[in-house]
């Protein structure tokens, strides 16, 4: 294979991997059921002390609020060594680990679970924009989304190996990645093995002589990973060592042999490892015989040297300090006994993002990375000036600058900003010089807090010390401290009379504003770049180090910063339409029917319902015949048909007429017409023609001609109704179209539509099923669109048997007044005395729920919340008329605002919403918060405009906020926010799924309301819109091939 073969199906591997994390952050219990080892059972990170530890606790509670990080036990360890400041080292926090996880769980429990242990504590000195939230914190770019970070990497890179592991610990470092390819499972399955499994990577020797480097007995001959016997293990060993150790292999026995990319020898290298509880608790019995030791222990060289029938105790005698060496000795004697083998992976790499140059090269340089992760940009939970110029080859993250901006190359600027005092100077363009890392840091200094900006040389020594008396031999950007200081004494620590380094001098000004830390620092930089003098400004601001900086630290304070930042790095106006989109794409019907519907290795078809209960399943043959019918109808249909594939032996395909072009230019169809798939249009803005009429014929048909032992599978979304239409005799296509309009003009909900089209039908109702044979096993597969999901209204219930009767038809008919009006034909055929509600002749069917609009608002909230939101799902059921709940929406703005500012005590309530079961969380209502709802209302038509119930719900929400003068109280002048209600089929009437309002309308003329207010009274919001924009805008989705009712997103920040 080559190496642009290679690199391809790493980047693939990958690529998939990280979706299947993503999928797992955002699953519900069906995703999970059933998935043998979906994820880690605990996750623990080490922690240096307490401090740190805290804030580990917190950013981890902060993803689990955010719904960041899928399921499972999270564990924060501090390291505690037996005396203060005694550097205990990955291994020792590995024994601490032990003891907790045995403190938590009883032993016969911890022996079933599955660990991933994360070391992660240290100040990351040659990574400073991580000492003060950790590594594992740092945010990536990874393209799944802006809410990634290291963790997230490390819990998703290890998922293949969970069903591998049998019970123990995954050991891994918090700064590190590996790229690989593991498709399926090695040959040798390693379910029944025991000891130490590591991960070993080709690697150069130059690289081998700073890793541990394997000796393996089996050679490798392939490019597949293979379970490889390991006889020793070096650490950091010489090239000599590596060769005399049979360490090295040949070119002709590497991956690919001599047509290798590779033409020097390599050697297997180690990243991560695991244990199984076994080792664990051997390693648990030396902590309870010797406690944590006075030394540094590595939980890789001295965890793993010992290991090996070919080990050796040479590296104990060369150790040269005594307590080291005993603890080598004994770990030895615990350990020497215990199986290694590798896990070797031909097609990998390890990365590390140990250090400022590693951690750039990696994002702006790695093609391989960025193509794995799905990296398009560096710039990071920003705002930024839009005459800014950013290289491409530098990394912004939480930095604000409404201040024009220039990074020029290789600079990393973190929680960086111009905000002084509420004030943002915007005069000039700050530059920021080629190789540089800036990094504010939220401190606190007798309880006041402040700011310090530290800097450096990307290339720069952070931990490079010279003797104190010679501090002017100091480099920083290249430069020594005797080409821009005089007096030195400044910038020497007091108490720190040893030798001192850039991490320990103090030479960066603490400042009352992050701005001012941000200014006083860049011109120190300009100074020291352009070999100047750095002069005192007046201020004369108190000087810190790194170490101060980080000793001072306000944790609190920078994650407050961030999750500020968070919010203002997207506009309420955007933060609502990706609520949005979210929820609309949760309900798309690729995304359900890859949750719902799968196909065993023994061709055995197994269907879930919504809340993740199996309630079909069947073995197939080529035996199924597929029919389709609604909006959603198409997606379903082809989702359902990748999963059967070749087991489809017929199909019926009916959609609306106007998805016809969309579909034909995409070529969808023409692909389902060469499988044998009969595909057919009908009706027209959710009413029905005499297509629907053809379609319900042959829909009858074809059902009535599946025979045992053939499959029937249906997939019914909302729309179908329209599709399918056999108005029962003498009723004509007409006269139904009469009843449906005239209801729905007169504020007839959906439900009640449904109703009465199923009693003046022969196919709604469960009637289509009646044509079904008595042996024929099937199933329907249903998205709602109805509130309460009726599964008998929704689409026209085809296959599910009605509760309704004609005289309730009747009563329906008789309350909106149409009775009187309604043609002959209806009323004779509503009077009939119809018999018992219609039962289906066959116990072989099953109708099984699969979406609805209470997913998409569970997706919506979540949404909001990773968007920085505080956030409520206040109904699935809103209903009634849409100038009504306009009002209740409106409301709720007016009560916040008068809170805010003071003019009431009382906190907004949600009592004017109908109630659903649904409990009022705890908000802060000075804090951004976001409410969601669900449902489908009505509009009452009065006038001969152009609209939909979305369109004319937020045009009147906007008259609600505003009225006929224009005129905002004073409470709601300072209010920002949006607000949106959309059709989640992309079809409101109109060809826009809704419309969205943005408070407060700053070019809103008087003018303007008095034309909404005309336009409210014609229906005609749709016209409106079309032509003022003060107010708000339409939304244009496009038919969206799915149908969930409508979403209204209200955001108040």
């Amino acid at each position: 294979m080559s190496s642009t073969e290679n690199m391809s199906s790493t980047v693939n591997f990958m690529r998939d991997l990280l979706d299947r994390y993503q999928k797992l952050r955002d699953s519900t219990a069906l995703t999970l059921k059933g998935t043998k080892d979906a994820f880690w059972d605990i996750v623990v990170l080490t922690a240096c002390d307490a401090e740190q530890g805290r804030a580990f606790q917190i950013q981890i509670d902060l993803k689990k609020k955010h719904h960041e990080v899928p399921s499972a036990y999270y564990v924060v360890v501090v390291d505690k060594g037996p005396f203060p400041r005694c550097k205990i080292g990955a291994g020792g926090s590995t024994f601490l680990v032990l003891e907790e996880l045995h403190r938590r769980f009883l032993e016969t429990d911890l022996k079933t679970k599955k660990v991933l242990l994360i070391h992660a504590g240290g100040w990351s000195q040659r990574l400073p924009s991580a000492s003060v939230l950790g590594k594992l914190f740092m945010p990536l770019p990874v393209g799944f989304g802006g809410d990634w970070d290291m963790l997230d990497l490390k819990l998703s890179m290890y998922l293949p190996f969970i069903p591998l592991m049998q019970p123990g610990i995954f050991v891994t470092a918090s700064d590190d990645l590996e790229l690989f390819v593991l498709d399926s499972p090695p040959p040798a399955h390693l379910t029944s093995a025991s000891g130490f499994v590591a991960l070993g990577h080709p690697s150069s020797l130059h690289i081998g002589t700073t890793h541990g480097v394997f000796v393996c007995e089996r050679s490798v001959t392939n490019q597949e990973p293979a379970f490889l016997s390991c006889s020793k293990v070096f650490q950091k060993p010489s090239i000599e060592e590596m060769k005399e150790g049979g360490a090295v292999l040949d070119v002709s026995s590497e991956p690919g042999g001599e047509d290798s990319a590779r033409s020097e020898p390599c050697v297997i290298s180690d990243s991560a490892y695991w244990m199984d509880m076994n080792v664990a608790e051997k390693l648990f019995g030396f902590y309870r015989k010797y406690g944590v030791p006075e030394v540094e222990v590595d939980c890789y060289g001295d965890f793993m040297r010992p290991l090996g029938k070919d080990a050796d105790e040479k590296y104990i005698e060369k150790t040269k300090d005594q307590k080291m060496r005993s603890v080598r000795r004994a770990l030895f004697d615990t350990l020497h006994d215990v199986p290694i083998q590798v896990l070797f992976l031909p097609q990998s790499r390890f990365i590390h993002l140990g250090t400022m140059r590693e951690y750039l090269d990696a994002l702006v340089d790695d093609r391989q990375l960025q193509a794995s992760l799905g990296i398009n940009t560096t710039t990071m939970h920003s705002i930024v000036n839009e005459k800014s110029s950013i290289s491409p080859q530098s990394v912004l993250e939480y930095c604000c600058f409404l201040q024009p901006l220039q990074v020029e190359a290789y600079c990393l600027l973190s929680n960086c900003s111009n905000e002084s005092g509420g004030s943002w100077t915007t005069d000039e363009k700050l530059i920021v010089p080629c190789g540089t890392l800036m990094h504010t840091v939220v401190v606190s200094v007798n309880g006041q807090r402040l700011f310090v900006t530290v800097f450096c040389g990307i290339a720069d020594d952070i931990k490079a010390e010279v003797p104190r008396n010679n501090v002017a031999l100091l480099r920083i950007f290249g430069s020594a401290f005797s080409s821009f200081l005089t007096d030195f004494d400044e910038v020497l620590p007091s108490e720190h009379k040893g030798n001192v380094s850039l991490w320990t001098v103090r030479f960066f000004p603490v400042c009352k504003y992050p701005g001012q830390s941000f200014l006083e620092s860049l011109r120190i930089v300009h100074s020291i770049t352009k070999g100047k003098m750095i002069e005192r400004t007046r201020e004369n601001f108190p000087l810190m180090s790194f170490a101060d900086a980080l000793c001072h630290k306000d944790t609190d304070g920078s994650l407050e910063y961030r999750e500020r930042l968070r919010c203002r790095v997207i506009s309420t106006q955007a933060a609502a339409l990706n609520i949005v989109t979210a929820g609309i794409e949760a309900v798309k019907p690729e995304a359900l029917i890859k949750k719902h519907v799968v196909v065993d290795s023994d061709s055995t078809v197994r269907i879930y319902d919504f809340s993740g209960e199996e309630k079909f399943a069947q073995k197939v043959n080529g035996n199924v015949c597929l029919l389709g019918a609604g909006k959603a109808a198409l997606g379903m249909f082809e989702s359902v048909y990748g999963v059967l594939k070749d087991h489809v032996k017929d199909g019926l395909l009916i959609i609306p007429t106007e998805a016809a072009a969309q579909a034909e230019n995409s070529d969808r169809l023409a692909h389902l017409k060469e499988c044998n798939v009969l595909v057919l249009f009908a009706g027209r803005n959710n009413l029905p023609n005499e297509d629907s009429i053809r379609s319900s014929k042959a829909a009858i048909e074809f059902v009535s001609k599946v025979q045992h032992p053939v499959i029937l599978l249906c997939v019914i979304s909302g729309g179908a109704s329209a599709l399918l239409c056999a108005p029962v005799p003498p009723v004509t296509l007409q006269e139904k179209l009469w009843m449906t309009k005239t209801l729905a003009s007169r504020g007839a909900p959906i439900q009640d539509l449904n109703v009465v089209r199923g009693r003046l039908s022969q196919i709604k109702g469960g009637h289509l099923a009646q044509h079904i044979s008595s042996e024929v096993m099937w199933a329907s597969l249903i998205l709602s669109d109805i509130i309460g999901d009726p599964l008998e209204l929704i689409g026209g219930g085809p296959t599910v048997p009605g509760n309704s009767r004609n005289l309730d038809a009747v009563e329906i008919v008789k309350a909106y007044g149409v009775w009187d009006s309604a043609p002959e034909n209806v009323r004779e055929v509503l009077s009939r005395d119809d018999s018992a509600p219609s039962t289906l002749p066959s116990t072989l069917g099953n109708n099984i729920l699969v979406g609805n609009n209470t997913l998409a608002l569970n997706v919506c909230k979540r949404t909001a919340i990773q968007l920085g939101y505080q956030a409520v799902i206040l109904t699935n059921r809103l209903q009634g008329n849409c100038r009504d709940a306009a009002k209740d929406f409106a409301l709720i703005v007016k009560n916040v605002a008068a809170y805010r500012s003071g003019l009431t005590t009382e906190q907004p309530s949600f009592s004017y919403f109908p109630s659903d079961g649904i409990l009022s969380p705890v908000i802060d209502w000075n804090l951004p918060v976001c409410i969601v709802a669900g449902g489908e209302t009505t509009v009452t038509v009065t006038g001969h405009g152009k609209g939909g119930r979305n369109q004319e719900m937020a045009l009147a929400f906007a008259m609600e906020l505003y009225g006929l003068s224009g005129e905002l109280s004073e409470s709601l002048k300072n209010l920002r926010g949006s607000f949106a209600s959309c059709g989640t089929d992309g079809q409101d009437n109109t060809d826009a799924a809704g419309a969205q309002i943005n408070f407060p309308f700053s070019s809103a003329r008087a003018e303007d309301f008095g034309h909404a207010n005309k336009s409210l009274g014609n229906n005609d919001s749709y016209a409106f819109f079309s032509t003022c924009r003060s107010l708000g805008s339409l939304l244009f989705t496009g038919l969206t091939g799915t149908n969930a009712m409508d979403l209204q997103v209200l955001l108040i920040s």
